[in-house]
């Protein structure tokens, strides 16, 4: 484990951060399953992994089918094999397939690919998350990613 991210228990991680210059004023914020505090020169950054059955959803449901007795949605070209009665056309709520795993939170902005896509508690939930192995070098990544955000939107001056 690097020896600047400390582990609190099986799913949270933190590390403490050094600050350029101190905040206008005490910092605390909680979003989702990221916490940041910030005080004078210093701020602790803590990272809680999801562990559980999350959604990813497709960009384009119009070319999906919702199967409700497997709760999950398939492409056209797969689904139109099925039973009409087994299926219906999916809706940008329905659009998606579900994954049992351990997921890190990402920023709003974080870009995604056929690689990494992204997944939610739900279609109206904000906070998103990837799918990880739980490895200390995609826990330090997470970290550099949400320190990175933090900065460029002028949370943290490091």
């Amino acid at each position: 484990m690097p020896k600047d991210i400390q582990k609190e228990n099986d799913y949270t991680y933190y590390k403490v951060l050094e600050l350029s210059s101190p905040p206008d004023r005490t910092l605390a914020t909680l979003k989702g399953t990221v916490f940041l505090y910030a005080r004078e020169d210093r701020a602790l950054l803590r990272i809680a992994l999801y562990e559980g059955c999350l959604k990813h959803f497709y960009p384009d449901p119009e070319n999906y089918f919702y199967f409700p007795a497997e709760d999950c949605a398939y492409h056209k070209d797969v689904a139109q094999f099925a039973a009409k009665s087994h299926r219906k056309k999916a809706t940008a709520s329905t659009a998606y397939t579900k994954k049992e795993g351990l997921y890190l939170p990402v920023p709003d902005d974080y870009g995604t690919t056929e690689d990494t896509p992204l997944f939610y508690e739900d279609r109206y939930k904000k906070q998103a998350y990837t799918l990880t192995d739980g490895s200390m070098e995609e826990i330090q990544a997470c970290f550099d990613i949400w320190i990175s955000t933090l900065s460029q939107r002028g949370v943290l001056s490091l």
